[in-house]
């Protein structure tokens, strides 16, 4: 039972980061209501997860997904009308809504961390002052395997993340930044 609420604290956790971000690049309307509220009582403390209740919806992570694939449109004429992300920013919202990781795992994931039905946890990124980062192994060394659903919603998971890691080869990271770390 441990497991389980740790590990939809981390979803949620990473997600509801996401999300936050995704609504200041103006992509859904509002993260607030794509996740549900941290649990409080009435004096306003945190109570215990109950995994069922804080985990986001499979079709929240989905709406997520699909924003990431539609055309952006901004209030400002100068921004770049119908801008679209590349398809492998609709792919991550997956892999971390989907996968069970922590946000620095996903992001040292490489074309060679995937495997059929599996992801080779292997690796984190940790982000240091400064703007530096460090590549260690995962939080408490779990070094470990993940499993990839066959499909969530219309997305074929596997398959989607197969041919990213074909594009990016075995030393390419699935989910660079725009310098390409």
């Amino acid at each position: 039972h441990l497991d389980a609420i740790s590990n939809y604290k981390r979803v949620r956790a990473l997600l509801s980061s996401l999300m936050n971000w995704a609504e200041n690049e103006q992509w859904i309307a509002s993260a607030k209501s794509l996740l549900p509220p941290k649990r409080k009582d009435s004096n306003g403390n945190k109570v215990t997860y109950k995994p069922r209740e804080s985990a986001p919806a499979t079709e929240n992570v989905l709406e997520l997904a699909r924003a990431a694939l539609a055309p952006r449109h901004y209030d400002n004429p100068n921004a770049n009308q119908g801008f679209v992300l590349p398809a492998y920013w609709s792919l991550m919202f997956l892999v971390a809504g989907f996968c069970g990781l922590r946000g620095g795992e996903l992001w040292a994931l490489k074309g060679k961390h995937v495997d059929g039905e599996k992801l080779h946890v292997r690796e984190q990124v940790q982000f240091l002052k400064g703007g530096a980062i460090q590549i260690s192994a995962p939080k408490y060394g779990s070094k470990r395997d993940a499993f990839i659903a066959q499909d969530v919603g219309e997305f074929p998971l596997r398959e989607l993340l197969a041919q990213r890691a074909k594009e990016v080869g075995p030393e390419g990271l699935l989910f660079p930044s725009k310098s390409g770390n």
